[in-house]
């Protein structure tokens, strides 16, 4: 997503971006379960902190 993206579904709705990152983890986590090469451990734990930062923003 860009910036811009971001700004409008803080805007228009508070969960957007909660449902946005939890989408992205669930993608992720198929990732690695099917030994993807495109599977990233860095990038599972980086949403991993985002979903808990977004929550306590909550």
């Amino acid at each position: 997503m860009f910036p811009g993206e971001l700004r409008s579904l803080e805007k228009n709705n508070e969960g957007a971006i909660l449902r946005k990152l939890s989408q992205a983890l669930r993608a992720e986590r198929r990732r690695g379960r099917a030994a993807h090469y495109r599977y990233s451990l860095m990038r599972h734990i980086a949403l991993m902190q985002a979903i808990a930062a977004e929550k306590a923003l909550m």
